[in-house]
């Protein structure tokens, strides 16, 4: 059995585990006390009594050895790739059509992502902010659903921060929008404080797009 979800369960049959990421090492104040203790217990149980454990990253690879105690050898590094190569490819008019619907402006930046604290939206409103202020102002367009801390946190810091048009929350699109957005965009940015590999990256990539990132973790 392949577990291709962190999330899998006892069986008596040979498996391959696959831990996308082990961020609760590196950010532990993300997780509630209880999800903190079973990603610790089982990933670890789970790593070492699977036959293999693949790895998204070379980064991912370092942490498992490290953290769940399983031997460099049984840990073959295998990438992800590009999901948006399957994504229905949009027309002209659907370019059009998309623009007026978000109302879009002419340029932009890209950022998809769930409004997870370590996504660092937080840092990125106060980006913004310094670069309207030097007279260099953009847009970022960010899609992705909506969690608790776009409401607690990251509204608030937009309104404090006076840049409610230069950054915008579409919440969640779809497949055909988000290639479209990719390809209507300037750029990819992508400050994200942590990653087991960082998918956006070579969604952007594979469509020709500049990427803007952090370098941490992957």
């Amino acid at each position: 059995i392949h577990f291709v979800h962190q999330n899998c369960f006892a069986t008596g049959r040979p498996f391959i585990f696959t831990p996308h990421h082990l961020q609760h090492e590196y950010f532990p104040e993300y997780f509630d006390k209880r999800t903190l203790m079973v990603r610790r217990e089982l990933y670890k149980r789970h790593a070492q009594e699977a036959k293999a454990v693949a790895c998204i990253s070379s980064h991912c690879k370092k942490d498992v050895v490290r953290h769940l105690a399983v031997m460099p050898e049984k840990c073959p590094v295998i990438y992800n790739a590009s999901p948006t190569l399957a994504y229905p490819q949009p027309s002209a008019t659907y370019f059009m059509e998309l623009r007026k619907k978000f109302d879009l402006p002419e340029s932009f930046l890209y950022y998809p992502a769930k409004t997870y604290p370590h996504k660092n939206h937080e840092k990125l409103i106060t980006a913004v902010k310094l670069l309207k202020e030097r007279g260099e102002p953009v847009t970022v367009i960010c899609s992705g659903p909506l969690t608790d801390h776009y409401a607690s946190i990251l509204e608030p810091h937009i309104r404090s921060e006076g840049v409610e048009s230069e950054m915008r929350f579409l919440g969640w699109v779809t497949a055909e929008e988000v290639n479209a957005l990719y390809d209507m965009a300037e750029a990819l940015i992508f400050p994200s404080r942590f990653e087991g590999f960082g998918i956006p990256l070579v969604e952007a990539m594979s469509l020709g797009l500049r990427v803007i990132c952090s370098k941490c973790s992957s």
